[in-house]
């Protein structure tokens, strides 16, 4: 199956009308920066745990980007993704931007800015296990899927989301749930939203800790989501589940990646090649972050209003305003870069990734 994706990937070399939106060429963009030593840690702040979430035993986690200031200092700080309360995100972004670090140094030894930054801040009571109220929710919506009994399953969904106190071991298996869920009734945006939630959680069990799943689930988890990933042509974020993979040496995960590194060299021929890499963004929370995996890329087919466009790389950041079949081309030694997208709630567009010959 993966074969076949794949090879219907490569072959997408054009889109409806995509051939006029790449006849203006990609501007330059600033000068170049080349970094020898990133920044790093000076002093970091543990986040205070909310009295409220502790009080009703909310257990959760903030994921943050945020860019490190020439004097060291934290600031731009952006919340990617969460899970519990939201008072988790008040005290997340209040730690972070207390942290201080030593800054890095272009060739020169000049400071600079330190842009791709990015954090999960755990927020854990210690509990391990779910909890005995969201097992009677648990066991219930098992009993369903085991049926496949879709009315009484979507009733048990239905207070999985109402049920707001939640642990680690909760929110892990509330997202597989719901991604069984949507599996059944077949759709397929809310099956990869829930992948990629419960795919945080997909880990294989070490000495020092158990894993939150079982490894058989997590194992399949990454399978599928590496399979979207494919789809969506989302290809840094394909390797590095597929990297994930290979640190599971249970027989199926070995097979997996045994049977599939034909696929990593695939895409890696395919960035390497003139075809256009096409990936749909919608904005769903506040702000839409995507890695690229080229140097290049162009924004069209605007739906709705995108506020503005940041680059931010490893070395260098820029903020855009953006306009339809605007481009970019971005320095090499910029380092890895990811594009965060801000505006209105539910716009959508296409982001193209171009090579420089195009």
């Amino acid at each position: 199956m993966l074969y076949k994706l794949l090879s219907s990937i490569l072959i997408i070399a054009s889109f409806q009308g995509l051939a006029s939106e790449l006849e203006t060429k990609p501007d330059a963009v600033s000068r170049l920066i080349d970094s020898l030593i990133l920044a790093t840690p000076v002093k970091r702040i543990a986040p205070k745990y909310p009295s409220r979430a502790a009080r009703s035993g909310q257990e959760g986690w903030v994921q943050l980007s945020f860019v490190v200031s020439k004097d060291g200092d934290v600031e731009d700080v952006l919340v990617l993704n969460n899970a519990g309360s939201n008072d988790f995100i008040a005290e997340a972004k209040k730690a972070v931007k207390k942290w201080h670090y030593s800054p890095a140094l272009n060739s020169n030894g000049d400071a600079i800015e330190s842009c791709q930054n990015s954090v999960q801040l755990d927020f854990r009571l210690g509990k391990s296990g779910i909890s005995k109220k969201f097992k009677r929710i648990f066991d219930r919506a098992s009993t369903s899927l085991d049926e496949e009994n879709i009315t009484e399953l979507k009733e048990s969904i239905d207070d999985i989301n109402n049920y707001k106190n939640k642990n680690i071991s909760d929110l892990a298996w509330a997202h597989y749930l719901q991604f069984r869920y949507y599996l059944l009734t077949e759709n397929k945006n809310e099956q990869y939203h829930h992948l990629k939630q419960v795919s945080r959680y997909a880990k294989p069990a070490t000495k020092q800790m158990s894993s939150t799943l079982p490894e058989s689930i997590s194992v399949d988890i990454l399978h599928r989501l590496f399979i979207f990933q494919l789809e969506k042509q989302l290809f840094t974020k394909a390797m590095s589940t597929f990297e994930r993979l290979t640190k599971f040496e249970n027989e199926a995960a070995q097979q997996f990646v045994k049977s599939n590194k034909s696929i990593i060299q695939n895409i890696q021929l395919l960035v390497q090649s003139e075809t256009p890499i096409l990936v749909q963004g919608e904005l769903t929370k506040n702000v839409w972050t995507h890695e690229l995996i080229r140097n290049n890329f162009s924004i069209t087919n605007i739906h709705g209003d995108l506020d503005k466009l940041e680059v931010r790389c490893q070395h260098k950041r820029n903020i855009f305003t953006v306009q339809p079949d605007n481009q970019w081309t971005i320095p090499d030694s910029w380092g890895q870069c990811s594009v965060l997208v801000e505006g209105q709630k539910h716009a959508s567009f296409k982001l193209i990734e171009l090579n420089q010959s195009i």
